[in-house]
């Protein structure tokens, strides 16, 4: 009872490592492909902003004033002249707020934020700051950068779309 063992046949360990190894690589992927994606969301919220900023810039050179503070999601007085349409930030439930506190408050100061709705609880959660002016502290950023991510990363420059 001599049997031929035949040597083209994968026995069970190794196809288990293979899989280990293809499981292994599809993980670190994933993870290198989450980073990019929150950086890609960063650099489209900050074109964003800086495209607000500008449509504001030129809007204030013919009215002589920013235009009024209004709420989240809305658009500004400037809309459908300098800017074609209000943008979407990259975040589901996520929308970009105009700020305009000239008016001596303790937070004075041209701003757009990020924001995400808190869940029907009333309540903003700002995310992600971009200063227009450098009156009053308009939340600037450590070491007077004019940009703040409070909960996210700054330092890797992403936005995670969390809920917190």
């Amino acid at each position: 009872m001599n049997k031929e063992k035949n040597s083209l046949a994968f026995t069970l360990i190794e196809l288990l490592v293979v899989i280990s190894v293809i499981g292994l690589l599809a993980s670190v992927i994933l993870i290198s492909l989450n980073s990019v994606r929150d950086k890609a969301r960063y650099s489209r919220m900050l074109a964003d902003m800086k495209q607000i900023t500008q449509a504001g810039e030129l809007d204030l050179d013919v009215r002589g004033s920013y235009a009024p503070d209004v709420g989240a999601g809305e658009a500004t007085a400037f809309v459908g002249t300098y800017l074609s349409a209000w943008p979407k930030p990259p975040c589901p439930n996520w929308d970009y707020d105009w700020d305009n506190w000239l008016d001596g408050t303790p937070n004075q100061g041209m701003r757009i934020t990020a924001v995400n709705w808190n869940g029907g609880s009333g309540n903003y959660r700002r995310k992600f700051y971009y200063c227009m002016t450098t009156s009053g502290t308009c939340y600037l950023g450590s070491g007077g950068s004019p940009y703040e991510i409070p909960i996210q990363d700054y330092s890797a420059k992403t936005v995670t779309c969390n809920e917190n």
